[in-house]
């Protein structure tokens, strides 16, 4: 039987470009959204767009065909706080208006566990305003919701500065000893946006994670990045004050050259003590993949990458 068709925003980013092959292996035919046409993959299953997203006739083409749109662009790293409502809230709108009009069954937007906590910074804030907009379209479409937690594995450069640190010896974390974190392999993810193209589901915040009780500490997580690197790192926690100075000299970096991700914004995420996945579980899913599995496979990408070396 033919598979139906799924466009997919941010196709060729971390998650994107996992999402879009994954779902081409199942025999699905993807409609792909990617700003330029730099760093796209290609697939028979595969058909590509580029431009602007804020362009009407952009999201029309992008979701003609289609039963299915999961909404995966968005913005962690910007010049300015407002970019953050421009990208996350405004364009979501913009694409589920687009959605109602050419009567699309089924949108699944990809947020954050942090729109947990809107209050806490401009970007958990303007997730969660996306999600609540997304909530008014609910009688025209089935609206699925979901947050990942930390997501990383092969082709997230992220997870890296972790590893590099274990390699060094020395892992500098925030201060709060009670800090707990959960966590979701990509190809977790990948499996269960796979659901929620056919799950009940609706009009609700999924939260999932990789089936760890309480997520992880800190030491917890160093101690796994150890083992797979084969070497030991001592923790060194830092007070509060110093993330803080980090964040302004990364909010200076971010106006002067290209943005990163620590800046002053993001600093109360960083030092909220937990970002534990609580609320509603997904149904007829669980994660595979447990975290040294994860951990393994990424340090072998990041090699293969150049990333990190055996002695960084």
């Amino acid at each position: 039987m033919k598979k139906s068709t799924i466009a997919i925003t941010g196709a060729n980013g971390f998650l994107g470009k996992n999402l879009t092959l994954s779902l081409c292996n199942d025999g699905f035919n993807i409609h792909a959204f990617s700003r330029s046409k730099k760093n796209i993959f290609t697939n028979k299953l595969i058909s590509w767009f580029s431009g602007s997203l804020n362009e009407r006739n952009i999201i029309e083409e992008l979701i003609s065909g289609c039963d299915t749109v999961i909404h995966v662009a968005g913005a962690t790293k910007v010049k300015s706080s407002v970019d953050f409502y421009i990208i996350n809230r405004d364009l979501t709108k913009k694409i589920v208006s687009v959605c109602k009009e050419k009567k699309i069954k089924r949108l699944i937007y990809i947020s954050s566990l942090v729109a947990r906590e809107p209050s806490l910074s401009h970007y958990s804030s303007s997730k969660k305003q996306a999600e609540d907009l997304l909530v008014e379209y609910s009688s025209f479409m089935d609206i699925v919701i979901i947050r990942p937690p930390v997501i990383y594995g092969p082709g997230d450069k992220e997870v890296s500065v972790l590893f590099k640190m274990v390699l060094r010896g020395f892992v500098f974390v925030p201060s709060d000893k009670k800090s707990r974190i959960s966590m979701i392999h990509v190809d977790d993810l990948c499996s269960a946006v796979k659901q929620c193209i056919v799950t009940n589901q609706v009009n609700i915040p999924i939260e999932i994670d990789d089936g760890k009780l309480g997520g992880y500490s800190w030491a917890e997580l160093v101690e796994v990045a150890s083992g797979v690197l084969s070497c030991k790192a001592k923790l060194i926690y830092i007070p509060s004050i110093f993330i803080w100075i980090l964040g302004f000299f990364g909010t200076l970096r971010s106006f002067l050259f290209s943005p990163i991700i620590l800046t002053l914004a993001k600093v109360p995420e960083i030092l909220h003590s937990n970002w534990v996945v609580e609320g509603e579980k997904l149904e007829l899913w669980s994660s595979k993949k447990k975290l040294q599995q994860g951990f393994d496979e990424t340090v072998k990408w990041c090699r293969s990458q150049n990333i990190i070396k055996s002695f960084d």
